[in-house]
């Protein structure tokens, strides 16, 4: 049995950098448990707008690509193995032409990592939250996501808010662009943290760097959500924190000698910031 909670597991991961085996042991302990594995957007298609009966045991899978690390096409190459998909949600400063159309044709779900606030922020147009144009915001929103499409060369229908650090600091989220508003107005099928959506998933699972409550945001971990038989888990994960650098690496160990690692959390999802 995984022991995913042990600093001598966070002593392998450092010395060997090998957390995939972790991401492997999700996929393939979802898999022999009877969880259907999807896409977000094959979850939005049937079970959302679909109205299809939820399945006894389906797992979510969802990738921010925060940074550009190895770690993504690996975790697509995990999933190739088992055979099942997932999303990946590219930043504009994490788009790899070549790898997001391996992703695409490999039959994987791409969409776009939108930070439309954030920009605003960082170009001097907002300073604080009374500052948002909401409409403005909207207009900028649809030119980036346009944009985005031509830049990866096929359509995209699905986007998912980052939260940036221009975001913690406002205290609003990005994807306070969609409250309201029928996404496809917007030419996006829906968003990812579209509430019908949300209110579907029975627990939302999230990873974190490792130092950080052995490595998950919240309090419940993937494989302990398997374990208990959860209906619906949707796990959210960031490729950077599943294969770190030697420098990474190296930190991380300075910081667990002098103990400056968080071993708890009582954290859980929440869905807008506004």
């Amino acid at each position: 049995m995984y022991n995913f909670r042990s600093k001598k597991h966070l002593l392998s991961i450092i010395f060997f950098n090998n957390r995939l085996k972790d991401y492997e042991e999700i996929i393939r302990s979802a898999v022999t448990n009877g969880y259907e594995v999807c896409s977000v957007s094959d979850f939005y298609n049937r079970y959302v707008v679909g109205k299809e009966n939820l399945p006894k045991r389906v797992m979510i899978l969802r990738h921010d690509i925060d940074y550009k690390n190895p770690g993504t096409r690996k975790m697509f190459e995990i999933e190739s193995k088992y055979g099942v998909r997932s999303t990946y949600y590219f930043r504009d400063s994490t788009v790899e032409e070549e790898l997001v159309n391996v992703i695409h044709r490999g039959g994987a779900d791409v969409g776009y990592h939108y930070e439309t606030i954030a920009y605003l922020v960082q170009n001097g147009t907002i300073r604080r939250k009374n500052d948002i144009d909401i409409n403005a915001a909207r207009e900028n929103f649809k030119n980036e996501f346009e944009s985005f499409q031509k830049r990866v060369g096929f359509g995209v229908d699905t986007c998912a808010a980052h939260g940036a650090p221009e975001n913690i600091k406002l205290g609003v989220s990005n994807n306070i662009i969609f409250e309201d508003i029928d996404p496809q107005l917007l030419g996006v099928r829906f968003e990812a943290y579209d509430p019908n959506l949300i209110a579907k998933i029975s627990c939302y699972t999230s990873d974190s760097g490792i130092m950080y409550n052995y490595g998950y945001a919240y309090s419940t971990q993937p494989l302990e959500a398997i374990q208990k038989g959860e209906q619906v888990i949707c796990f959210l994960s960031h490729p950077n924190h599943w294969y770190m650098s030697f420098y990474e690496r190296l930190k991380k160990l300075v910081r667990m000698v002098i103990g400056k690692g968080i071993y708890s959390s009582e954290l859980s999802f929440r869905r807008l910031d506004k």
